[in-house]
């Protein structure tokens, strides 16, 4: 378990930001009963600033693999090129564009090909981010970082 913001994991986190432009990060409070808030950080200094305000006791967790990777204005050709990678049963989302520090909203998802089309067309003429739901890891109990995610515990006396 990472215990703190390391050089090592600053680290990865800058040759992670030099594959993908943006990497999506989880802010968990174990023990809060919710899911945590999500960001999008574009750089070291926003994970340094994340860390810094996050709650003590706060998992961080980062992932490599780019999130929501359809970009753009909905309109047409972004929904039909979306929709031509659904399928039925997998759930997608609409993000919207914020980066750290605004947390993402989040303006629509599911998991059927009608609600998703509702969704896409109510959110017409807006820049969003859409893809399937973040695939975090599954075992969340020993904290343990991978090749593919990063997690780093606030100390709770911070």
């Amino acid at each position: 378990m990472n215990e703190s913001l390391t050089s090592t994991n600053c680290a990865t986190v800058e040759r992670w930001l030099t594959e993908c432009s943006d990497l999506f990060v989880n802010v968990y409070l174990p023990h809060s009963g919710g899911s945590g808030t999500d960001y999008f950080i574009e750089t070291l200094s926003d994970l340094r600033q994340l860390y810094d305000t996050a709650p003590p006791g706060a998992i961080i967790v980062i992932l490599r693999e780019r999130q929501f990777p359809f970009r753009g204005i909905i309109d047409d050709r972004l929904s039909a090129e979306v929709l031509q990678q659904f399928h039925e049963g997998q759930y997608w989302m609409i993000a919207g564009a914020s980066r750290f520090p605004e947390s993402i909203s989040t303006f629509g998802g599911g998991d059927t090909r009608d609600a998703f089309e509702r969704d896409l067309g109510e959110c017409c003429g807006m820049y969003a981010r859409i893809g399937r739901e973040p695939s975090y890891p599954t075992n969340w109990t020993q904290y343990v970082s991978s090749d593919d995610w990063i997690f780093i515990e606030k100390p709770r006396n911070a």
